[in-house]
């Protein structure tokens, strides 16, 4: 269906559910799904014997294989063309090899103590090193704007740009492209400078498809010109994490902080670059080796011969993290994701009681690599098991068992953005209260955005718990993920059934 047909088909499927939700609905499905079997699934997935579900991990796969035999439980088919339920998806991994050096004329740092390197490049460097501030380029904003960086190291610092012309993400690998593409030969990140905007750092092993992601949204936003000659120089480019102390120490010679510098530049929202007229000396040492991960995916097939060709998905991010790197302690990540896996689960097995099977084809995907920049959704977004026009919509559940249990948020975008209001009178029926939101960032369902697929986003808000190992289950409403994966089988349902 082209893209104009498919917004009028939604458009024209919306006002039909101004109707009852209950005219079509089988009461025993919607009944099978229970929080206490909900819970049941979080305990196993987010248990210490599985040390967070971390991409690439045996935990990560052990979980996929509860996932896949669930599908074959519940009765849902592999994809088309598949031997099982796996979407397998090959990766390199980057890893920080050792020693690695770091050091100007009067300092010799230390590796672990005073910087990090990240999985970047590999690399020697004695070059210049030249202050950017926050290293991003937009209309009427260029840190890199009267400075000649080529052949030299970039120092910038963490955060989002306040000032005009539009947000530039701050994500690391997006401002690495962006010294890359100014000519730039290795980089020196600073860390605190703005710990409200910080985001996900670069580690000391990356998997190469957790760059796909953010390089689309790059070039979705046509803020990099990503290519492969920026590809091959990023095998070459060295990079080191250090602390705002050493930062200052070798800021030492222009008399100023990097707290300073960073005032200023949103105080006078004006990009402030300079030389700090010494050199520094880098040795990183970057590793390569294959790696693969999976989606788990299992359809069930709508029954009318001309809508059966169409897919809804259904999605949630099997992975979280491992250990955290602060207090050695298991990052279990019950909330963040195994209660979106867990109400999946259910709601797919409630589809498997309906009397009435749906029209619309149900496409269920248990993601992968979510908290690594969206390995999984991104991959299939590239490797669609049913065509990307065809896919009439994605809903996705990422963290819905915590804060208030009585309330959920839903966020939509796309040709349903506004959505939620019609989602009321059947959360009513389920009993709990829908509150919108406007922002739709942050998780699985922006790949599918950036391809104009209308999305629609459930989420309990997060909160402190998040990435900490106070993310367990006994810190989960039943209640609330009961009336969540409900509401969210029934939106499934009334839009398979249009």
């Amino acid at each position: 269906m082209g893209t104009a047909l498919r917004i009028l088909s939604v458009a024209s499927m919306l006002v039909s559910l101004l109707c009852s939700f209950a005219c079509s609905q089988d009461q025993a499905a919607l009944e099978s799904i229970k929080g206490s079997e909900i819970v049941h699934h979080i305990k196993f997935l987010a248990s210490e014997e599985m040390r967070g579900r971390e991409t690439f991990t045996r935990e990560h796969m052990i979980a996929a294989r509860y996932i896949a035999n669930a599908f074959e439980l519940y009765g849902l088919k592999r994809p088309p063309n598949y031997p099982d339920y796996y979407q397998r998806i090959p990766s390199k991994l980057l890893s920080v090899g050792t020693p690695n050096t770091f050091a100007t004329r009067e300092n010799n740092y230390i590796e672990g103590e005073d910087f990090r390197a990240a999985a970047v490049g590999s690399g020697t460097l004695d070059a210049e090193v030249m202050f950017v501030g926050y290293g991003v380029t937009r209309e009427g904003y260029d840190s890199y704007a009267g400075v000649d960086v080529r052949n030299r190291i970039v120092m910038v610092f963490e955060g989002n740009f306040p000032g005009k012309g539009g947000s530039f993400p701050s994500l690391p690998q997006l401002l690495v492209g962006n010294a890359i593409q100014h000519g730039a030969s290795g980089m020196i990140f600073v860390r605190g400078s703005s710990p409200k905007n910080k985001k996900w750092e670069i580690g000391s092993e990356v998997s190469t498809a957790s760059l796909v992601s953010p390089i689309v949204m790059a070039k979705k936003m046509k803020i990099l010109d990503w290519n492969e000659i920026t590809w091959k120089q990023w095998s070459h480019f060295p990079m080191v994490y250090v602390s705002m102390e050493v930062a200052d120490d070798l800021l030492g010679r222009s008399k100023r902080t990097i707290g300073e510098l960073k005032e200023e530049i949103d105080r006078l929202g004006k990009s402030l670059s300079f030389s700090l007229q010494h050199n520094v000396s880098l040795s990183i040492d970057v590793c390569e080796s294959q790696q693969s991960t999976v989606n788990v995916v299992g359809m069930i097939e709508g029954t009318d011969p001309v809508l059966r060709k169409e897919v809804i998905i259904v999605g949630a991010h099997c992975d979280h993290l491992s250990i955290s790197s602060e207090s050695g302690e298991t990052l279990y990540g019950a909330d963040d994701n195994a209660s979106g896996i867990a109400a999946l689960l259910e709601i797919a097995e409630a589809f498997s009681f309906c009397d009435a099977k749906p029209k619309r084809s149900i496409l269920f995907i248990a993601f992968t690599g979510e908290e690594k920049s969206l390995i999984g959704s991104q991959y299939y977004i590239d490797h669609p098991v049913v065509a990307l026009e065809k896919t009439t919509a994605m809903l996705n559940l990422d963290m819905i068992g915590r804060n208030d249990s009585t309330e959920i948020i839903v966020a939509s975008q796309g040709q349903i953005k506004g959505f939620s209001p019609f989602l009321h009178e059947p959360a009513h029926k389920v009993g709990i209260v829908v509150r919108e939101s406007e922002d739709i960032s942050g998780s699985d369902h922006v790949a599918f955005s950036f391809q104009s697929i209308p999305v629609i986003f459930f989420f309990d808000g997060g909160g402190e718990f998040g990435h900490s190992p106070n993310d367990t289950w006994v810190q989960l409403s039943p209640y609330k993920m009961e009336r969540v994966a409900r509401l969210c089988f029934l939106a499934i349902d009334r839009i398979a059934r249009q």
